[in-house]
């Protein structure tokens, strides 16, 4: 008899199909992006208490990953579908787009490049939610340069951008936060993260006019908040899930 029970026992557990989604244990903060989405996982998951699960890449393009470039798309896919329940999905993709045009000096109008951001998120977006509807996407998490008060990374802005105003850079920047909030205005399950304006102490109220304090960033790097910036825009977007 308790032979056949645990035949029985075998049977179920190695025939029947997990259920997606059915994995037990903390819930885990998927972060889908580039190099921004990269430095700020870690410490929006420890903010908010999930399990951090980081599918970035520092090369990373809405346009390229909506095309499964270095495969982000497929595993942010696999992620979801691995997913306990209650967990959750950013996705922090787009003013590479933008900086990169800017650096490689293509031509390309903020516009064209705002209209194509929002296709590609919204794209990469509606592959994570057809595998699990369930689960809440947020899309942005950015915030201005912290370069405010940085002599180098003014002159590091004019170099690789042909700008050093701030004016400029985060109004094209302001721009593609309009195509991240219009794709999640249509769609449901899919939210906007305004944290623009955190490191200036105004989330999601920014002074277009001014980057980010410089405090905020580390040795040569102008373009990634450090440690302690990533921590508050880390909290800042916790309050928003």
């Amino acid at each position: 008899m308790i032979k056949r029970v645990l035949t029985l026992c075998l049977f179920f557990a190695v025939v029947l199909p997990t259920p997606v989604g059915a994995a037990p244990g903390q819930p885990w903060l998927i972060v889908v992006g580039d190099s921004w989405a990269g430095r700020i996982a870690r410490p929006t998951a420890a903010a908010g208490g999930y399990e951090v699960h980081n599918v970035t890449h520092k090369s990373a393009r809405a346009d390229g990953t909506a095309r499964d470039e270095y495969g982000l798309l497929s595993k942010a896919v696999a992620e979801a579908n691995a997913a306990p329940a209650g967990s959750v999905v950013i996705v922090t993709l787009g003013q590479a787009d933008i900086g990169l045009d800017k650096l490689y000096r293509t031509g390309r109008s903020v516009s064209t490049a705002v209209g194509a951001i929002e296709s590609s998120v919204g794209s990469v977006v509606d592959h994570i939610r057809g595998a699990r509807s369930d689960l809440p996407v947020y899309v942005g998490g950015y915030d201005m340069l912290p370069a405010e008060g940085r002599i180098f990374c003014y002159l590091e802005l004019f170099f690789l951008v042909g700008t050093m105003s701030a004016t400029s850079i985060n109004s094209d920047m302001w721009a593609v936060e309009g195509a991240l909030s219009r794709v999640a205005d249509a769609r449901d399950g899919v939210y906007y993260l305004n944290t623009f304006g955190t490191l200036q102490g105004n989330s999601g109220n920014p002074n277009l006019s001014r980057f980010s304090p410089g405090v905020y960033q580390d040795l040569l790097d102008c373009h990634h908040p450090n440690a302690r910036g990533a921590a508050i825009l880390g909290n800042a977007i916790i309050g928003r899930i």
